[in-house]
């Protein structure tokens, strides 16, 4: 049904002016959103590309295009190894300095990322009600489970 609803929102963007910018710009998310969701992966990539070619949608709209387009990309690496997403997310935004979208020096990002990666080891720990740990490394079952 995702499928059969990108299908409807491209034919719905082509009737759109193009000097509707946002709405045109909502359409084709949910288009690739869609396309996305129906399991579409090369279809959502190719679509993503001839949207942020064109200069017919708001910025924004091409914002968030960028992002889904990373996400197609993560899945269709995933693909190739048998994993999927677990449909869980946890989001780190680094602002401010030097930092700039997508970008960040190597020890800022490291520094954030090892400070994550033990609080979410702590939580599952937590969750699965196994003893406090004072030091060391968290229990193999629950790295493999994070």
């Amino acid at each position: 049904m995702f499928g059969e609803a990108a299908e409807l929102e491209a034919r719905a963007l082509a009737q759109i002016p193009e000097d509707k910018l946002r709405t045109r710009g909502i359409l084709a998310v949910s288009y690739v959103a869609l396309l996305y969701k129906a399991g579409e992966l090369d279809k959502a990539e190719r679509a993503s590309y001839e949207l942020l070619a064109g200069d017919k949608i708001a910025d924004a709209a091409k914002t968030e295009l960028r992002d889904l387009l990373e996400t197609v990309w993560d899945e269709q690496a995933l693909a190739t190894t048998g994993l999927h997403y677990s449909g869980n997310e946890i989001l780190i935004a680094l602002r401010g300095g030097q930092i700039g979208s997508g970008t960040a020096p190597l020890e800022t990002a490291l520094h954030y990322i090892n400070g994550m990666t033990s609080l979410v080891y702590r939580v599952a720990e937590w969750q699965g009600q196994l003893p406090f740990r004072t030091r060391g490394l968290p229990p193999p079952e629950v790295k493999e489970l994070v």
